[in-house]
Order: structure tokens, then sequence, then C-alpha cells
């Protein structure tokens, strides 16, 4: 993976996993008198404007990253990669859903799954991207 890619993928990595676990502190942890408070809407509006980021990120990876990872006998990183790749195809269905759906309860069962996989995505990411890296130097 060149540098411009690596940069590429954590940045917009990162503003989609912070925004996102901000949405959700915010959204489901916040005590608020009223409705939607104005920084849930900025975690949601930045969550949903870098999310296409990260899936043209991730595109751009897939094949000279990915694909040749998964395709060779090198096991570095394989279990945790696989696992990223099927959180990410799982979060990009799931909100689109929740984008797409209009019904109340296809919503929340979109959103839950969302939310529970976007978690599982953040800490796997975190281990790929740092605590391999480390281990590999080490090494």
């Amino acid at each position: 993976m060149r540098v411009s890619q690596e940069r590429a993928l954590n940045l917009t990595n990162t503003a989609v996993s912070w925004s996102g676990l901000g949405y959700f502190a915010l959204k489901y942890f916040s005590v608020r008198e009223t409705g939607i408070s104005a920084l849930e809407i900025n975690a949601h509006d930045m969550h949903v404007i870098a999310s296409p980021l990260l899936i043209f990120a991730v595109a751009w990876i897939w094949d000279s990253h990915f694909l040749r990872k998964f395709k060779s006998a090198s096991v570095s990183g394989r279990r945790s990669g696989l696992a990223l790749a099927v959180c990410f195809w799982i979060l990009v269905l799931s909100g689109y859903a929740l984008q797409a759906f209009v019904g109340d309860e296809t919503r929340k069962i979109s959103g839950w799954l969302h939310s529970i996989i976007g978690c599982v995505w953040a800490a796997a990411a975190l281990f790929h991207f740092t605590i391999k890296k480390k281990l590999r130097r080490r090494a």
C-alpha cells in the first residue's frame, strides 16, 4: 500500500469512526431537554459526509492491498483484515438502508446493526492499523 493510500485510509477512517462514535453517544446517552441537539446534528452530518470518502479510500486499496494479502501465503494481518472487510460491507449496506428505508422498525434495526458493527469496525481497525504494525516491527 502506498503512503498516500495509507494516509487517505487513516484520515477517513478516523473521521468516520470518531463522528460515528460521537453521534452514537450523543443520540443514545446524552441527557437533553428538547429534541435533537446541534452537536448531535453536526456529528451526524460529519459522519454522512465523511463516509463516502472512506468508501473511496477502501476501494482505492482493495486490489493493491486487500486482495493481494488475501491471496498470498502471508498470514500477517489476514484475520483482522478479513474482519474489517466483512464489517465494511455490512456498514455500507446498513448505512445505505438507514438513508433509504422509511419504516420506523426497519430504520431501528438498521441503526442498531450499523452501530454495533461500527464499534466492531473501530476496534478491529485500531488493532489492524496500529497494534499489528507494532508487532511486525518488533519481529
